[in-house]
């Protein structure tokens, strides 16, 4: 089973991106973990396109795809931001409590965690992300 959609570059889209991905999920049986672990994903990669990702104030389309496997859901993410490979990123040491937290920045290291390997690509202008989700 597959799901893909395109939303513009607002937090507005993503919020309701993620309504559509919960139907989806829900509908197809998906254990709660699952789902969960591919609604946070698809939160911390979309936003950080959203926040990061785009050197204007344009609205741009990024796609997403879900695919529901027999052991996995694979989520890809595509966009035309700056080319970016998230598996880059330095990860973020886990804080000892939460008041040692940072505000912010643990977003790719929290999806490394829940989520299968990332690949990334570079193809024309577009990034494309990948990661599996077991269940």
């Amino acid at each position: 089973m597959t799901f893909s959609l395109s939303i513009h570059n607002t937090l507005a889209a993503l919020a309701e991106a993620q309504k559509l991905v919960e139907t989806f999920l829900s509908g197809h049986g998906v254990p709660f973990e699952a789902a969960y672990a591919v609604r946070l994903s698809l939160e911390e990669l979309v936003s950080n396109i959203i926040r990061h990702g785009y050197d204007d104030r344009e609205p741009h389309e990024i796609g997403i795809c879900l695919e529901i496997l027999p052991v996995v859901i694979e989520l890809m993410i595509d966009d035309d931001g700056r080319p970016f490979d998230p598996n880059s990123a330095e990860p973020v040491p886990v804080p000892a409590s939460l008041e040692e937290a940072p505000t912010g920045g643990i977003g790719l290291s929290l999806v490394r965690t829940i989520a299968g390997p990332m690949e990334y690509q570079r193809l024309g202008n577009r990034n494309q992300v990948k990661l599996q989700i077991a269940f």
